[in-house]
């Protein structure tokens, strides 16, 4: 496969980023990064505004021109890796070294630098670690061409139709994080992969594009349900483990204010803890995070595990609080006859929960739901208390 070749720029400038490239700021890959040890880690990154060549396997080929490759100082880890359903098959790429400085510049400047103020939270990310991509748009080139995916298109009619496949990512880390592959097992990439199939979907007026796009939203929103931060084995291009899958519903509610991503990322990253919960009948448990509320109902006698609750948690913060291309919302998780309808529902048999997931998380009868808590007593905004009792919410 031919190998493509990225624009050069200024040296460790950070950059544009052209539509849908992204960045993301994530308490998932660190905590108390200092920006200035990024910034040493940095200026060790290869320099020059020409192509080179990185390959993709270390057999015979220089270490520092073999991906991935990392910069580490103090705090900061530096990671430039091949991503993607074909990074495994390609055997090289052809990489500006000034484009990637300019990616990693963006990075530290948005994350551990406090550059970015996390949607509307008005919560820095200063000292949080992150991600760039570069080439996010030629998945779709794969997806048109994979028979997951597969594509009515074919010969192009897809506005994304190319012949390239490289996708990197560069992500900064804290040294004593467990690497990440970020490009493939990040649950918001898959929510931006899905947010980006959407889009189009609204945009064609082929009804077999707009079947096609429908079905691929279906696949991408159960795969986001089944990711999940704890886990680093699920890319989100690989198809869903359907023995897995139960009926669950994930509904984001115009009316419910959202709280900040980084309250609920802090809830996220520090866990629910072990062991089981227990709830009667009309019995609702709550707990917060400066911002971040969550409750914990049941319509009928249950015990659940807080690794459950953990999982339709963090199904909800990627639907509703950290969806990358729209504002937080507050929402609700729920399984069985009371379950509102949502963006996602799926229903299989259930084969036990000793892998629970997004889409097997909760028993029957119970529901997780978040919203912006606003210092007050902690209860249920009564948007979310109206679903609960399957009334419709106020107007």
């Amino acid at each position: 496969m031919a190998a493509a070749v990225l624009p050069a720029l200024p040296i460790f400038t950070a950059i544009q980023l052209p539509e849908p490239d992204f960045q993301h700021c994530s308490i998932r890959y660190g905590i108390d990064i200092r920006a200035s040890d990024c910034r040493v880690a940095g200026a060790s990154l290869p320099s020059g505004p020409d192509p080179e060549t990185y390959w993709t396997n270390s057999g015979g080929h220089d270490e520092a021109y073999t991906l991935p490759w990392s910069r580490t100082y103090g705090t900061c880890k530096i990671m430039v890796e091949l991503a993607g359903p074909l990074g495994k098959t390609v055997d090289h790429v052809d990489l500006v070294p000034d484009r990637i400085r300019g990616l990693a510049g963006s990075v530290i400047r948005k994350c551990p630098g406090g550059g970015d103020q996390g949607h509307s939270s008005g919560s820095s990310t200063a000292g949080l670690g992150g991600y760039v991509t570069s080439g996010f748009l030629n998945i779709w080139n794969w997806m048109e061409r994979s028979s997951l995916f597969l594509s009515p298109s074919r010969a192009g009619t897809n506005p994304f139709s190319g012949s390239r496949f490289d996708y990197i990512t560069v992500t900064v880390q804290h040294p004593l994080k467990t690497t990440r592959r970020a490009g493939d097992t990040d649950i918001n990439v898959a929510e931006r992969v899905l947010g980006f199939t959407r889009q189009l979907w609204d945009s064609v007026d082929s009804q077999a594009h707009e079947k096609w796009y429908l079905q691929l939203g279906e696949k991408l929103e159960a795969k986001v349900a089944e990711m999940s931060p704890d886990r680093e084995d699920v890319n989100w291009w690989e198809p869903v483990a359907r023995e897995r899958s139960i009926e669950m519903k994930y509904k984001c509610l115009d009316g419910v204010a959202g709280p900040a991503v980084v309250d609920c990322a802090k809830l996220q990253y520090h866990g629910f803890g072990e062991g089981t919960i227990d709830l009667d009948a009309g019995e609702t448990k709550y707990l917060n995070q400066d911002t971040c509320a969550v409750a914990v109902s049941a319509t009928k006698a249950v015990t659940l595990s807080w690794h459950q609750v953990s999982a339709a948690f963090e199904t909800l913060f990627a639907f509703c609080v950290d969806h990358p291309l729209l504002p937080p919302k507050g929402g609700r998780a729920s399984f069985g006859a009371n379950s509102a309808s949502g963006v996602l529902g799926r229903k299989a048999k259930r084969k036990g929960d000793a892998d629970i997931t997004g889409l097997n998380a909760l028993p029957d009868g119970s529901t997780v739901n978040v919203w912006k808590h606003s210092g007050e007593a902690t209860n249920l905004p009564r948007e979310l208390a109206a679903v609960l009792k399957g009334q419709q919410p106020p107007s």
